[in-house]
């Protein structure tokens, strides 16, 4: 009888690891493992045999699915499947027992099948690659750089904008420089329609005109005319350019007869 260390040298080209660390065996390697011919485990797990042979029904039992059986012979039997064939033929198959299948049960219970599978082809675990903290902190910290500057320039040139509009918009450029970069341009195009809307404001001609009274001798001063409107002030200044006198003369002649009138009763 050959001994495990012996079977293990034997099937080493029977042995296949995924990358994932899972490994496999094929129908001769299972074989040799626990002390059976190919042809014992090949039947078995045959399409007409499946549910019928005793490794069938003992996998079945195990949790393998029955219609996937008959697909090891050819893709190859699971590290989990060898096994629990291991465990058939060591404690379950009857007179087909073996003493190697004994012997494999032992190490596999004591390391694990899969971990003697990888033992068997020297598969080790791939070197996870450690991630280089220090420079992603230093990229990071970059574009951060990169960011703020932005927001500098923005927030300076809103700045600029209104500080040639002489006017002071604290809050505005307090809440452009805390907002993220894409809204930016968003903020500026707000500011920069109210710096519009105040100069238009700006420009705007007064209600209220100073007019000059014609001086006499028992007058000297000006005088100031108030309206209470902008539409009643166009009226007036309609009038006095149809009547033929100046904007000053005809709005001394109605203070003259509003003066008389409160004179006379």
């Amino acid at each position: 009888m050959l001994s495990l260390i012996e079977v293990e040298n034997q099937i080493k080209s029977e042995i296949t690891v995924n990358a994932d660390g899972t490994g496999k065996a094929t129908v001769r390697g299972t074989a040799k493992i626990v002390g059976v011919s190919q042809s014992a485990i090949s039947q078995s797990l045959s399409s007409d045999k499946l549910g019928v042979s005793g490794l069938s029904v003992y996998l079945v039992a195990k949790g393998f699915e029955i219609d996937k059986l008959s697909l090891f012979l050819a893709s190859g039997i699971p590290d989990l499947a060898v096994a629990a064939i291991a465990s058939y033929y060591a404690m379950h198959a009857g007179r087909y027992c073996t003493e190697i299948a004994k012997m494999a049960c032992e190490v596999f219970q004591a390391i694990g099948v899969r971990t003697w599978m990888q033992k068997i082809v020297g598969w080790e675990v791939a070197a996870i690659t450690t991630p280089n903290i220090e420079a992603d902190a230093v990229m990071l910290l970059e574009g951060m750089t990169v960011l703020a500057k932005g927001i500098k320039k923005a927030t300076s040139d809103i700045r600029n904008d209104i500080a040639s509009s002489n006017v002071i918009v604290v809050s505005e450029v307090r809440e452009v420089a805390t907002n993220s970069e894409e809204r930016i341009s968003a903020k500026v195009d707000a500011v920069q329609a109210e710096l519009l809307n105040i100069r238009q404001l700006v420009e705007k001609p007064t209600i209220v005109e100073q007019v000059k009274a014609p001086r006499r001798k028992s007058q000297d001063q000006n005088i100031n005319i108030h309206v209470p409107n902008e539409s009643r002030y166009l009226e007036l200044i309609a009038i006095a350019e149809s009547s033929g006198m100046s904007r000053s003369q005809f709005f001394y002649e109605i203070i003259e007869k509003a003066m008389e009138v409160c004179v006379n009763g």
